[in-house]
């Protein structure tokens, strides 16, 4: 299974676009957000996708009710931390986990893959067989680079791909 991972959008609009055009030509068949999507008019962007989208409440995701309004028709959002299963694949998910947090949840063996944001800075690594992924900013506020990732959860490989709005 592909699923389409991003983070940290922050209402940046143009880079939504390229992402959910992204997801949509890689034919993902999931699409999670951990956190931080900021307004409720960002659906109409994620409304463009293919296939649902599993999210979580960022810190600054101030307006939840009209958030979660909005989602109602494209998927779900909640607050996290958020497990999710996908085939045989268990997933925790929050917006945010500190490096002794996410190594101990990967060596608990409890999960398959674990997923945040907030940072705004790319992880991609393996613990043991458990795939630890922050997919970076969407936005590029922090960092001048826009990024998402693509997770196949068969081969158990993360891609991350550069956005250019």
């Amino acid at each position: 299974m592909k699923i389409g991972i991003m983070s940290d959008t922050h209402d940046h609009l143009p880079a939504m676009q390229k992402i959910v055009e992204i997801f949509n030509q890689e034919s993902v068949e999931q699409v999670i957000h951990c956190g931080d999507l900021v307004a409720p008019f960002v659906f109409r962007v994620l409304e463009k996708l293919k296939v649902k989208v599993t999210a979580i409440y960022g810190n600054n995701d101030g307006e939840r009710l009209g958030l979660k309004g909005a989602f109602a028709k494209i998927g779900s959002i909640i607050d996290p931390p958020r497990e999710i299963t996908f085939g045989d694949k268990r997933i925790i998910m929050s917006h945010f986990f500190t490096d002794s947090l996410y190594e101990a949840l990967a060596t608990s063996r409890k999960y398959d893959i674990i997923l945040f944001g907030h940072t705004h800075q790319l992880l991609n690594k393996k613990i043991g067989n458990v795939i630890v992924l922050n997919p970076g900013e969407g936005c590029g506020y922090l960092t001048g680079k826009c990024t998402c990732a693509i997770l196949d959860t068969d081969k158990m490989v993360a891609e991350i791909r550069e956005v250019k709005p």
